[in-house]
């Protein structure tokens, strides 16, 4: 040890448990925020620790778990990944893009698509083709389908066959 630094070489360090199962351990069994469990790491902005940031890292339920920003008065805030450059990846290793999601997804909003000059585009593509579906949102049907199939494409309605081809 030298003046307030701690070294610790070998093993595993636990803070909140006796038996660290990891190299870095935290634990905090009492910190319920209504939510579920949480464990938070806090930033401190200010000399006087009066105003600060945390970072929550919490389970909401078996195999859910979380991570949020909020202020001193719980306050939430803004969670930024990769601001000064690089992508997210979702299900893959190397991300191409800012956003690269390597599975299926869903929004239950609007999805919006612009481009600060020239044109904004939305391209699809798959091994034999791609679709877009315009679906019945009680009986899951769609009711417009625009399909290409890399040889032509149709525009479908209600399902019964092409409408322009």
């Amino acid at each position: 040890m030298s003046g307030s630094d701690i070294y610790y070489n070998s093993g595993d360090v636990g803070i909140g448990t006796a038996s660290p199962a990891a190299i870095l351990d935290v634990f905090n069994s009492s910190h319920n925020t209504g939510y579920g469990e949480t464990t938070q790491f806090r930033v401190s902005n200010a000399s006087d620790h009066a105003s600060f940031t945390r970072l929550i890292f919490g389970q909401a339920s078996t195999n859910n778990g979380f991570i949020e920003v909020s202020n001193q008065g719980n306050t939430k805030g803004n969670l930024l990944l990769q601001p000064y450059g690089g992508n997210v990846g979702i299900g893959t290793t190397s991300p191409g893009y800012k956003l690269h999601v390597n599975g299926s997804s869903m929004f239950t909003s609007t999805v919006n698509i612009s481009a600060s000059s020239g044109f904004a585009s939305f391209e699809m593509g798959g091994p034999s083709g791609a679709y877009i579906d315009l679906k019945n949102p009680v009986s899951d049907d769609y009711d417009i389908r625009l399909i290409t199939t890399g040889t032509g494409g149709s525009i479908q309605v209600g399902g019964v066959g092409d409408v322009m081809n």
